[in-house]
């Protein structure tokens, strides 16, 4: 297990040809429901994304997926993403304002809505354990945090673009999706989707080039190794 991880890079290029096995994507899937979280909620929810969801993948990097590199003065976008065959791409869950209202005092005791700082650490727990499982299958991966396309949607007020995306998608899953409390029952609804979050990509992993950046778009795109980390963070 240890050889796996000091072999482990942060993928820049996937091999487009090389599809991971369905069963071992099934087992990630499934995976997902047992790694725990704070307050025991589910306050995000991950979408897989397969080699049919080109579009989708190529949308999100574009419009989501980068970083507004104000020292280097260009756009940088994690094309990683959009070249993996398989990605897990995941969003903020809104809690229902009529919940809160029917809960009894009680309920209130254990069921709260978790504040942003709880869902960013469910989430990047949940990735890390992704990260890890993928890696135990053989494969590698990219794990993507930097989403200043939100940040920019939000200032154009366009932020419901994301939502409208995801729902055309995974709508017909996300609607299966409910919760009952005190005999009422709340189903999801696209208004319920929230910020992006972290996305993985999964696939075999190409050699990163010995050159930093790539033009891409109206930015560029790292395919370089970026600094490692400046000392060992564990003592014993």
């Amino acid at each position: 297990m240890l050889d796996k991880w000091k072999n482990r890079w942060t993928v820049r290029k996937f091999d487009s040809a090389s599809i991971p096995d369905s069963n071992d994507i099934d087992n990630l899937v499934e995976m997902i429901q047992y790694i725990p979280s704070q307050l025991g909620t589910a306050d995000h929810i991950w979408c897989l994304l397969n080699p049919n969801d080109q579009e989708l993948k190529d949308w999100l990097v574009e419009n989501i997926y980068f970083t507004d590199d104000e020292y280097q003065g260009h756009y940088e976008y994690f094309t990683a993403l959009r070249d993996a065959p398989f990605m897990f791409t995941s969003f903020q869950v809104k809690v229902p304002a009529q919940l809160m209202e029917i809960l009894t005092e009680e309920q209130r005791n254990f069921i709260k809505i978790p504040k942003d700082s709880e869902i960013t650490r469910n989430n990047a727990f949940h990735a890390g354990i992704l990260v890890c499982e993928t890696l135990q299958f053989g494969y590698n991966a990219c794990q993507i945090a930097c989403v200043d396309g939100w940040r920019i949607k939000q200032e154009n007020k366009t932020t419901y673009e994301y939502a409208d995306k995801i729902w055309e998608r995974f709508s017909a899953e996300l609607e299966k999706i409910n919760v009952t409390f005190n005999d009422q029952t709340f189903y999801f609804e696209k208004q319920l989707i929230g910020k992006p979050l972290i996305s993985v990509g999964i696939g075999k992993g190409l050699p990163n080039t010995e050159h930093s950046f790539t033009p891409y778009k109206d930015g560029v795109t790292f395919t370089g190794q970026k600094p490692k980390k400046w000392f060992n963070n564990v003592v014993r």
